[in-house]
């Protein structure tokens, strides 16, 4: 069989007084499409090579040691691959076109082939943790992915901005021993090698309400010995929506 990926003449055949174009035995700037490296789920992509008188056009994969498959693609120019055992795969395009000049099919492979480095990691499970406390410190933490982990990368989302956080592959959580600032945070994890990183899990929501502080010592006095008078204090800390100011008559429980 031999390769078309370099050659450029162009195909046409007379059928019933039309002339009609096959198709290029070569493409210009055109080929295989796929990432050198991935985790496991990718997409390989190629330009449009078939035509009316194709009648078969495959993706050969293969897997040294693993075995080749070849998967039926006429009539597209992509495919999808999802969780694939880490492996050096191979994909290859073979084509075959019917002649009917000659009667015959004309088989080829019309790309270069591409290779992907596949070290495969799974999500890590949804973070947990909340802020039971109302202090502002808490801990988030997740379970394990399935795979090769190099590292998980914590993910903290806070006023639109992103702040990235690694532990190795296997600490499982981050604690947060610095009060954080009142405020919703988001917290999403991935899992990744020297391949990249898996899809980012659902994120965890934290909102951040920290109780105020306790206000300062109450200050006033009746001068003027007339019953009325002023209380003041100094404010608390963190966030505070009102005060209450308890008063205590002698003799009573008000």
């Amino acid at each position: 069989m031999r390769s078309k990926a370099t050659a450029k003449v162009c195909r046409m055949m007379m059928v019933m007084g039309v002339w009609l174009l096959m198709g290029w035995s070569g493409y210009a700037q055109a080929g295989i499409n796929a990432p050198s490296k991935s985790t496991g789920s990718y997409t390989v992509s190629w330009s449009s090579t078939d035509h009316m008188f194709t009648r078969r056009l495959d993706l050969i994969e293969s897997c040294p040691g693993g075995g080749t498959r070849m998967l039926g693609v006429r009539g597209k120019t992509s495919k999808q691959f999802v969780d694939m055992p880490s492996c050096d795969y191979i994909y290859k395009l073979y084509q075959c076109d019917y002649d009917p000049e000659l009667k015959k099919q004309d088989c080829f492979y019309p790309f270069t082939p591409v290779s992907v480095h596949v070290v495969y990691v799974s999500k890590p499970g949804d973070p947990t943790g909340n802020d039971n406390d109302h202090n502002g410190t808490y801990t988030v933490s997740w379970n394990a992915a399935s795979g090769t982990v190099a590292d998980y990368r914590l993910i903290e989302t806070y006023n639109g901005a992103d702040t990235t956080y690694t532990t190795n592959a296997s600490t499982r959580s981050k604690s947060f021993s610095n009060p954080k600032a009142d405020g919703r945070y988001t917290y999403r994890v991935k899992a990744c090698n020297d391949a990249g990183c898996s899809e980012a899990t659902s994120g965890l929501v934290v909102d951040v309400l920290k109780k105020p502080g306790r206000p300062g010592a109450i200050a006033g006095d009746d001068a003027d010995h007339d019953g009325g008078y002023t209380l003041s204090w100094a404010a608390a800390s963190n966030r505070v929506d009102k005060y209450e100011l308890l008063e205590r008559v002698t003799g009573s429980n008000n």
